[in-house]
């Protein structure tokens, strides 16, 4: 929410975009906050984001990727197994 009212522009792949400019994305824009809007998601709606806000107090932007389902980037990590503790080594030393 931007205080005070911001113009927002909203962005794919570095392309400014505008309502109605790719097939079931809209732009909802109101006083304080603006929305992308996705209906029957394709891949032509793949890529990043980014909506970019300015007013007479500053600018500001955020990014956001939509991925395909099961696409690499959009696995998480698996968290590593158990540990096996292979060694351990211990020094003790001191000087005269």
């Amino acid at each position: 929410m931007a205080v005070p009212p911001a113009d927002f522009q909203w962005y794919k792949d570095d392309r400014l975009l505008s309502s109605g400019t790719a097939e079931g994305l809209k732009v909802q824009t109101e006083r304080t906050r603006s929305m992308l809007l996705f209906a029957n998601v394709s891949t032509r709606h793949y890529g990043n984001y980014t909506c970019r806000a300015a007013n007479r107090l500053g600018a500001s932007s955020a990014s956001m990727r939509l991925l395909r389902p099961g696409s690499l980037e959009n696995s998480a990590p698996r968290p590593p197994g158990p540990l096996t503790l292979l060694s351990a080594l211990g020094w003790l030393w001191w000087r005269m």
